[in-house]
């Protein structure tokens, strides 16, 4: 009996299966390449955006360099124009006045051509004879124009100055008595002032006040004893609570004539408002979203509310 034809593999043992560990070997081969392909097409990827950033960033600096520079040669060149023309008029009278120097005839009455003067043989010319010459300017004197116009820039500049400073003191001295007048409340400004109104019209303003804060308190009171009812029956948002409206303090909601009537409203509210009390009653109904913002603006009712226990206890130890 013939023994089964035999093959060996890589590692040297005999095996039966050598094509399909040869297929498995290959198919894991191809999949090492292809992680190494796909990591080197990354890293090819990461290497091309920052090139192009650098190149981008290259162009942003040159171009921004450029226009530095032909800022500068524009300034340059009219510097230069303005230096240039006062040189050349500085030059231009001290050249006038060496050609006056220069020339005999100055003060006299004749032509600037005519010929010099001959003198007798063995006769020296008289220096005194003529007038003085004019002693030469500086550029101080020059240039007068060109220092009238800085100082008439320098006072326009002065000017402007003062006008600003005054117009922010104005400004800041508006601002501040805006921020005292706001301070002061509106009902007490007009109690001062010289139209002030009767008893009678501070009574009926109380009483028209009281009554909107009642009806205000029995509002809420209603909205409340509805969300109790139907608060249990599907998820709650932050906008399914009726939190206290923001034109009322808890004060002003819970307040009441007799302290036995605050002290209960006062217990009543930490037992709706106090953070475990909220949340293990209404905690598993809470939208997850508005969970955090509802947990923090509750926590913030029930420390006013606190604030303002204390504040009602100390007042009645006094």
């Amino acid at each position: 009996m013939a023994l089964p034809h035999r093959r060996w593999n890589l590692g040297g043992k005999p095996t039966r299966n050598w094509k399909e560990e040869l297929r498995q070997r290959n198919a894991k081969l191809t999949r090492e390449e292809d992680v190494l392909m796909s990591s080197w097409k990354n890293s090819i990827r990461d290497i091309d955006s920052k090139l192009d950033r650098m190149d981008k960033e290259e162009r942003t600096r040159k171009k921004a360099e450029a226009e530095y520079n032909a800022a500068l040669n524009d300034w340059l060149r009219r510097t230069d124009i303005n230096t240039s023309a006062r040189v050349g008029h500085r030059q231009k009278k001290s050249s006038r006045f060496k050609d006056s120097r220069a020339d005999d005839s100055f003060g006299r009455a004749g032509k600037p051509d005519a010929a010099p003067r001959a003198f007798p043989p063995g006769a020296e010319p008289n220096l005194y004879s003529r007038k003085p010459k004019p002693k030469p300017r500086s550029h101080f004197d020059l240039d007068q124009e060109f220092w009238k116009e800085c100082e008439e820039f320098l006072r326009r500049e002065q000017e402007r100055e003062r006008e600003y400073t005054r117009e922010k003191s104005r400004r800041d001295r508006a601002e501040a008595r805006g921020e005292e007048e706001e301070e002061i409340p509106r009902e007490e400004s007009y109690r001062q002032s010289s139209s002030m109104p009767s008893e009678e019209f501070w009574r009926s303003q109380s009483s028209k006040r009281k009554q909107i804060s009642e009806f205000k308190r029995s509002e809420w009171e209603e909205t409340w004893a509805r969300f109790c009812e139907v608060g249990h029956e599907r998820e709650l948002n932050y906008e399914d609570i009726p939190w206290l409206p923001d034109d009322c303090t808890v004060s002003g909601v819970l307040a009441t004539d007799t302290s036995a009537e605050r002290k209960r409203k006062y217990h009543t509210a930490m037992l709706r408002w106090h953070p475990d009390k909220f949340i293990s009653a209404f905690g598993k109904y809470l939208v997850e979203a508005d969970r955090a913002r509802i947990e923090e603006k509750v926590t913030h009712t029930a420390s006013l509310l606190f604030n303002e226990i204390e504040a009602f206890r100390s007042q009645q130890s006094q």
